[in-house]
Order: structure tokens, then sequence, then C-alpha cells
């Protein structure tokens, strides 16, 4: 754009503004030490909504409370049984498996 096009809409300078932010009204950042069994519940928390400085975290409910319902949700045995064994084949051959996902 030239400038004639700005004087002809009435427009000579072009100000700036700038806010200035006042850094002690800001909520300190939130950070949860998670690792690799607890990690996935803190994701699904997060999914929801991640708590703000000073709040309960409620991964640690999730993580108890989870997997019973989902056992609720799905009350087949005979899948809940492939379920647990599929899982539990996966806690026991983690490493290799990450080996020949090449994670490591």
């Amino acid at each position: 754009m030239d400038s004639s096009n700005f004087e002809a809409r009435g427009v000579n300078d072009i100000d700036l503004q700038l806010q200035e932010v006042d850094f002690t009204k800001l909520n300190p950042p939130t950070y949860f030490e998670v690792n690799e069994f607890t990690d996935i519940y803190q994701e699904i928390v997060d999914t929801y909504g991640v708590p703000t400085f000073g709040e309960a975290n409620p991964a640690l409910l999730t993580t108890i409370t989870f997997p019973f319902l989902f056992g609720v949700m799905f009350g087949d045995i005979g899948h809940g049984g492939m379920v647990l064994l599929f899982a539990a084949f996966v806690c026991m051959f983690a490493d290799h498996l990450r080996k020949i996902e090449g994670m490591e």
C-alpha cells in the first residue's frame, strides 16, 4: 500500500499500541512429574484441562478409577481377558519392543 491510500482514509500516522503486562498477576506454570505408567493418565486429564497452580491433580484418581470404569464399560470376560493378556505382554516386553521400534 502506498501512503496516499492512508491519507485518503484520514490516517496520517500508524500508531502502535503497547500494553504493559503486570507479571505479578500471572499464575505460575503447572508441572507434574510423570513416569512411564502415569504419563497416559496425565494425558487423559490434560485433554480435559490442565489443573492450574494450587489445584489438586486428578490424575491420581484417574489412575485408580479409569481401569475400573473401562472394565465396567467392556464387561465381556473374553474381551477383557484378551486386553489383559495384550497389556501384560506389552509391559513384559516393553524394552524389547522399544528397540524394535528404534525409540532407544
